[in-house]
């Protein structure tokens, strides 16, 4: 419930609207303690611009919900989201100096882990 009470207050906030449909949940443990966190992938819009924010929130403290932007429209689209070994991996596109709009064509994969309650890019 942390992190939809989260994105409704972003939506309040920000006045961008959040495309649920393009929602990609993981649940898997981050934190060691064996019980598995929750982390989703999601899109806010704001008329012809989006962007993609990732949400964590860990069992060992589930009232605290930490997100990243991870970029958008002209800079990077953020396709999957997947955690191994403690790590959230995203992989998606960034885009090229001729690439349109629509369409980013470099492949990128981006590296995170979540210290001291903060999520924090590894690579």
């Amino acid at each position: 419930m942390s992190i939809e009470e989260t994105i409704r207050d972003m939506v309040h906030t920000s006045r961008d609207w959040e495309q649920a449909q393009f929602r990609t949940y993981r649940q898997e443990d981050i934190d060691g303690d064996g019980i598995d966190d929750t982390v989703l992938l999601t899109t806010f819009e704001h008329g012809n611009f989006w962007r993609r924010e990732l949400f964590v929130c860990l069992s060992s403290s589930p009232g605290r919900v930490m997100h990243m932007n991870l970029g958008g429209k002209g800079e990077r689209e953020a396709d999957d989201v997947d955690i191994t070994n403690r790590t959230i991996i995203i992989t998606g596109k960034r885009y090229a100096a001729d690439d349109a709009m629509c369409c980013p064509s470099l492949p990128y994969e981006s590296i995170f882990v979540v210290v001291d309650g903060n999520i924090v890019q590894k690579k």
